[in-house]
């Protein structure tokens, strides 16, 4: 392999600087020989993808025969660097049998170089004077334009500053050089004018994340009577200029969900946008009086505390449509992004809808939001009063689906599948663009077991918006009902990037890692979520799996009665569950007492609970026959489980030729 190209990646909290054949941990070095070097540069710069052992080697090693232990010596000298553990896969993953793929995200820094100090025989450096470190001069000193080279200084590529500190820094940098006039002279000229030519450029593209924080609403006529759905003016806007954003090329724009959390609170943007892992924050405020509205929004940037751009807008409610495009689009000017662009403009991007149906459509979606039994057939109600007002309201259609994917209308599961289906097809059929629908769509194929199609729908949302969470969450449980596992823990983790403060999505990394059997990755995950989210039953439900795969039963129980504490609705699901472990471990007698348990309320209540609970009972409980008379109603009605291909727990009915024959009936991977 030749020297490489220089290029400068980030992934965690590493550097990968090609130009110096150099990694750097927290901007300390790390010792990595050549072959090993050149390994991560190959896997790094296919990051996400799998790189066949053989395409490895001979990036690697061209016009060489080796050993394929040399190149597991290379991974294992990585792994090492890395810090990854035995139990560790964060960077590089194995792909059984294949390859190798590069997990972790990586960011490459491009258009922007780095002037690194050397000392050099000819030039001494000055003891550092005190200055402000943020600003990166001593070791690094950012600035922008290809490859450049002044007497010996590489120049790569690094994070970007403002061009006015860019320059102070380019010319305190120069002063700490003691050397001929001639060469201080050529470095400054060079130094400076790269800065002042493209320092704007920089300062433009440095903004490549962002969090909108939910805005406040106030009503300032004070004789407005209190009406607690008027959040649905500050809510709706939140989220709607989150889905305007969320179109921006390059911008990483973290998810409604987590923004959510810190709604109605005191906070501090520059602590939340840390929280968030985000370059800058958006907060707004809504004041109404009567119709007329006034909204004020702010951008900030995280690291250096500083106002990126302010605006008031003063409108009446019925320019809502508006005023929310006008807002991303000041925004996106200041990120200085483009829309993206795929040969025209989404209708949800346009104002010409009926401004009452658009009124009705975010008071749906504030109720949506909630997830509850009692509002989201309020969601729905609102939903369907908007298509009453503008039947080519596109966005309440795909509104419709999510609450039949909810469970609206107390309607059988293929039912409910079938109304979703509807919903979403005419959304699709006003306006193709709509991610949300596509996703809609997607997941009604998922359950409806047509998985080509689902895939199909799953990845046009994702193309259409890659800032959708859901999307990639959604499509993370497909890939691994595929077997697909790697593949699936790179959405998985890339959901979590967009949705920091999902509990679902933080809950289901440790399902799609028990399914990928790395139990104690899973177990590591489900404590941080249990931490995380103490009010939520997913994490015990899956330390349950987890300790029943294990055999550690005592710790299964332990955690299904904190799971059943907390479960709700769900409390029938657990159970069955429970009841699985105690048969495993020899309690007959309290497996036996679930199961009656359970029977009686299927007789009284079929959607309470699901056929494979009963027979997952019957599978712990080894009646193999009874097990597979449940799993076959399974198919038949609702609750399919389509996990149960990838779920270790039902390994002990894998070698029977009845269980082969379900999941080439379900047309699930054996």
């Amino acid at each position: 392999m030749s020297r490489p190209d220089k290029h400068l990646y980030e992934f965690g909290p590493f550097r990968l600087d090609t130009a110096e054949q150099l990694l750097l941990h927290e901007g300390r070095p790390v010792p990595l020989a050549g072959k090993a070097f050149e390994t991560l540069v190959v896997l790094v710069r296919r990051s996400g993808q799998l790189v066949h052992k053989e395409e490895l080697m001979s990036e690697v090693w061209p016009d060489t025969i080796v050993e394929e232990n040399n190149l597991d010596k290379s991974i294992s000298t990585l792994r090492k660097a890395l810090g990854e553990g035995d139990a560790e896969r964060k960077y590089i993953e194995t792909v059984r049998g294949r390859g190798y793929r590069f997990a972790a995200g990586v960011r490459e820094l491009s258009a922007v170089v780095m002037v690194k100090e050397r000392t050099l025989s000819s030039i001494t450096i000055e003891e550092e004077e005190e200055i402000d470190r943020d600003e990166t001069v001593g070791q690094e000193l950012c600035v922008t334009a290809s490859t450049v080279n002044v007497s010996g200084l590489d120049l790569i590529k690094p994070d970007p500053l403002p061009i006015g500190r860019m320059i102070a820094t380019g010319r305190s940098f120069v002063n700490r050089i003691k050397r001929s006039s001639k060469i201080v002279s050529v470095l400054a000229v060079a130094l400076i004018a790269a800065l002042a030519v493209t320092g704007y450029y920089v300062y433009s593209n440095r903004s490549d994340s962002i969090a909108v924080l939910p805005f406040t609403y106030t009503n300032a006529d004070p004789n407005a009577n209190s009406n607690p759905d008027s959040e649905y003016l500050s809510d709706g806007i939140t989220e709607n200029i989150i889905n305007n954003l969320s179109r921006l090329p390059g911008l990483k724009v973290i998810a409604r969900s987590s923004v959510f959390h810190y709604k109605g609170q005191e906070v501090d943007p520059q602590v939340v946008g840390r929280e968030l892992g985000v370059r800058t924050v958006l907060t707004g405020r809504i004041i109404q009086q009567g119709d007329s509205l006034t909204i004020k929004v702010d951008v900030e940037a995280v690291r250096k505390n500083r106002h990126i751009w302010g605006e008031e807008f003063h409108r009446q409610i019925r320019e809502l449509i508006a005023v929310q495009n006008e807002i991303s689009g000041e925004v996106a000017g200041n990120l200085r992004a483009k829309l993206l662009s795929n040969g025209r403009e989404s209708q949800t991007q346009r104002s010409a809808y009926n401004p009452e149906a658009y009124q009705l459509y975010l008071k749906g979606r504030y109720f949506w939001n909630k997830r509850t039994d009692e509002d989201t057939p309020k969601a729905f109600d609102y939903f369907q009063q908007a298509i009453d007002r503008d039947p080519a309201f596109a966005p309440a259609y795909a509104g419709l689906a999510d609450c039949y994917l909810l469970g609206a209308g107390n309607l059988s599961g293929e039912e409910s599948r079938l109304r979703a289906k509807a919903a979403a097809e005419r959304a699709l059929e006003i306006d193709e663009g709509i991610a949300e629908a596509h996703a809609s769509l997607a997941r009604v194929y998922h359950d409806g077991l047509n998985w080509a199609a689902a895939a199909r729908e799953y990845k046009r949302a994702i193309e259409l918006n890659p800032n959708y969470a859901t999307a990639h969450h959604w499509y993370a449980l497909y890939l691994s009902l595929m077997k697909q596992f790697d593949e699936s823990l790179v959405e998985i983790e890339r959901a979590r990037e967009l949705d920091p403060l999902s509990m679902i999505i933080n809950a289901n990394v440790v399902r799609v890692l028990y399914q990928a059997r790395r139990y104690d990755e899973a177990i590591e995950e489900a404590h941080k979520a249990a931490q995380l989210f103490p009010q939520a039953m997913q994490p015990h439900y899956y330390l349950g799996w987890i300790n029943d795969s294990k055999g550690n039963y005592d710790e299964a129980f332990a955690e299904y009665q904190k799971a059943i504490s907390l479960a709700g609705d769900n409390e029938p699901h657990v159970k069955a569950c429970l009841a699985h472990a105690y048969a495993m471990s020899g309690k007959r007698d309290e497996a036996l007492k679930i199961l009656n348990e359970s029977l009686e309320l299927y007789k009284r209540s079929p959607n309470s609970i699901w056929n494979h609970d009963i027979a997952f009972i019957y599978a712990g409980l080894g009646d193999r026959d009874k097990a597979f008379e449940w799993l076959e109603g399974s198919v038949e009605t609702v609750g399919v489980p389509a996990n149960f291909g990838v779920d270790p727990r039902w390994d002990g009915l894998r070698s029977d030729a009845r269980f082969a024959a379900l999941l080439k009936r379900m047309n699930l991977p054996q």
